[in-house]
Order: structure tokens, then sequence, then C-alpha cells
């Protein structure tokens, strides 16, 4: 495989798109920083660091060059509303499972409607998100179809679509 303009191997198979920027984003130094490790990790704030995040996805939702950022600050939920049980990395792992079988059943339907569709959809889960955070019933009363997922997941997508990988052939 020959690098990419991301400076990563161009992959060949969809699969391969997905685990390698999975693996990009794990391995980014915001896991590392001293925000994370100070103010998140160490000093775990809970329920304000999430409605943070919500605040912080709102605020990204329609910017066009917002997609690596809006799937950090959602895996970030997503490792705080899991108690740390998850790590990025973890996190990723699990992300590119669940993007392969969605691809799978779904196909390439998120290109229908393009990124209006899935700001759409994104915008449905983040009001849910911050739905729960004001309404004080906080983390717990995250549903089993986490929103975080969701949201991390639409980004690695629209991702993938920028970078001309969401159409590459399965393995």
């Amino acid at each position: 495989m020959e690098p990419d303009t991301y400076g990563i191997m161009d992959p060949r198979t969809y699969e391969d798109a997905i685990e390698g920027l999975c693996r990009e984003i794990a391995d980014d130094p915001l896991w590392e920083s001293d925000f994370y490790v100070l103010f998140v990790r160490d000093g775990f704030r809970g329920e304000k660091v999430l409605l943070h995040i919500v605040s912080q996805l709102m605020d990204i939702r329609y910017h066009l060059s917002g997609w690596e950022y809006m799937a950090k600050l959602s895996i970030l939920g997503l490792t705080i509303s899991r108690r740390y049980l998850y790590t990025a990395r973890i996190a990723c792992q699990d992300l590119v499972t669940l993007s392969v079988e969605k691809h799978i059943e779904h196909g390439t339907n998120l290109l229908k409607h393009g990124e209006t569709g899935v700001r759409i959809r994104i915008d449905d889960k983040i009001a849910r998100l911050r739905q729960i955070f004001l309404s004080g019933r906080g983390s717990n009363a995250i549903p089993e179809s986490n929103p975080w997922i969701d949201i991390s997941g639409y980004s690695l997508q629209m991702i993938l679509i920028s970078r001309g990988h969401y159409t590459l052939p399965m393995r």
C-alpha cells in the first residue's frame, strides 16, 4: 500500500480504511495530553465534562472541517460515560467492528442524502444527549443504543467519505 495524502497507507478495502482511521484517532496525542490526563481522567468531573463535550459538539456540528474533532470528542464522551472501563483504543476497536457491520447491512446509504443527512442524524443524537444531561438524569440514563457510539460512527463515516475511502470494496 502507498501512503495517501494523510500520510497513512492507502487502503484497498473498506475494512482497511476504517481500521486505519481508528488507529490514527486512537494514537492521537489528545489521549496523553494534559487536558485529558489532568482534567478528565485524574480529576473526573463526570456529568459536567460530558455536558461540556455535548456543548462543543453543538458548536462544531455545522463546520465542514469538524468531522475529526467531532469523532475525537464523541469517543472521549464514550470513554467517560463508560466510567473509563473503555479507553480510546478499545472504543475505536469497537467502532471498527460496528462500522463494518453497519456498512455490510446498509451499504453506501449514507451517500443518498450526503453530509446533510448525516448532520440531521447527528443533530438528533446530540439533542438526545443534551436533553439527558440538562434534565439532570446524567449518564446513567443513556440508553443501551448509546448516542456517543452513533455520533462517533457517523463522524468516522464522514471522514472516510471525505477521504474517498467510503465506497472501497469489502474484503
